[in-house]
């Protein structure tokens, strides 16, 4: 749906948060600088497939990006 792009205030490196909407409710997927920077060699609007490693606790999911790629691919 979107992209924010931020700069850590510890670290001073990039990061960008995408807000990922379906029929049921959004997930926001915090990206480091590296996908960040993979991101921009594609174009957001159109259908982007993203592979993700979860994590649960007891209380929250931790959702890491671990590769992007063209829903083609």
């Amino acid at each position: 749906e979107n992209l924010t792009r931020k700069i850590s205030k510890k670290s001073g490196n990039a990061y960008g948060i995408i807000k990922l909407l379906d029929f049921y409710s959004d997930i926001e997927l915090m990206l480091f600088s590296k996908y960040l920077d993979e991101l921009e060699k594609f174009n957001i609007e159109e259908p982007l497939a993203i592979k993700v490693k979860v994590q649960r606790d007891e209380q929250n999911f931790d959702i890491r990006v671990q590769e992007l790629m063209n829903i083609e691919d």
